[in-house]
C-alpha cells in the first residue's frame, strides 16, 4: 500500500553531505527531474519503499537539473538512479524505473543482508 503522505526530504548541494551524516548506516538518494515522466512512474513505488522502511532507511529525492556538482561526483548519468551509502559511501546503484519488489530486495541486500557482511540489522 503506497504511503504517498509519507515525506521524503529533497536535497541538493548545499546539503547533500549533512543528509548523508545525519543516518551513517543507511541512505538512499533518488536522482530524479520533475518533468520525466520516469519520475511519476515511480513515485508511488518510492514512497511506499521508503513508507516500508521508516525509521531503518533514510530516503532523500535530488533534483538532477536543480544542481550540478554532486551529480558530477557520483557521474549520474540516468534519470532515474538510485544510489545506496552507508556514510558517504556508496555501496550499491540501481538505475532507471524498477519494481517496488526490486527496489526492496536491493534495500535488503544492501543494508540488512549478513551474506554482504552487514551485521547492523534492524
Amino acid at each position: 500500500m503506497a504511503n504517498m503522505d509519507m515525506q521524503i526530504e529533497t536535497i541538493d548541494d548545499a546539503n547533500f553531505e549533512d543528509a548523508l551524516e545525519r543516518d551513517p548506516k543507511r541512505s538512499v538518494v533518488v536522482f530524479k527531474t520533475d518533468w520525466y515522466g520516469t519520475t511519476y512512474i515511480m513515485a508511488p513505488i518510492i514512497f511506499n519503499v521508503a513508507g516500508e522502511y521508516s525509521g531503518r532507511v533514510s530516503f532523500y529525492m535530488f533534483d538532477y537539473n536543480r544542481t550540478s556538482a554532486v551529480t558530477q561526483q557520483y557521474d549520474i548519468r540516468n534519470i532515474i538512479t538510485f544510489l545506496f551509502f552507508r556514510g558517504s559511501d556508496v555501496i550499491g546503484q540501481l538505475t532507471g524505473p524498477v519494481s517496488a519488489d526490486t527496489l526492496k530486495t536491493k534495500v535488503e541486500e544492501l543494508f540488512f543482508s549478513d551474506t554482504v557482511g552487514n551485521n547492523h540489522r534492524g
